[in-house]
């Protein structure tokens, strides 16, 4: 397993030049994880060639609703995708797994 931590980047009035961290692998148990308090953006980009699928982790029981994980699309060249996700659903650590690594960035901002 090769998943990538991200330290949250602070949004000041200030403004903020985003970093984004490169995906450390591919499939099941690769992608990016992160500390998720409710108020935390993950943004994903895609600069390749092909379309990705970003898988975020769930299985959880949620008011007594076991929850899937949840999918998203991200566009070749140009994609750039932003996921606000609530801890209850998705954990205080967040996992999200993606389908290609090659050209796929990320970070996480509040």
């Amino acid at each position: 397993m090769a998943v990538q931590p991200l330290a949250t980047q602070a949004v000041t009035i200030a403004g903020l030049t985003p970093s984004f961290t490169a995906a450390a692998g591919v499939g099941a148990g690769n992608g990016f994880t992160y500390a998720n308090d409710g108020s935390t953006y993950f943004r994903i980009k895609n600069a390749s060639g092909s379309p990705i699928t970003a898988t975020v982790k769930a299985g959880t029981v949620y008011k007594g609703v076991t929850i899937a994980d949840q999918t998203f699309s991200v566009p070749a060249t140009t994609g750039d995708v932003t996921f606000l996700g609530d801890p209850a659903v998705f954990g205080s650590t967040t996992t999200i797994e993606v389908s290609a690594s090659t050209s796929i960035t990320a970070g996480v901002f509040k």
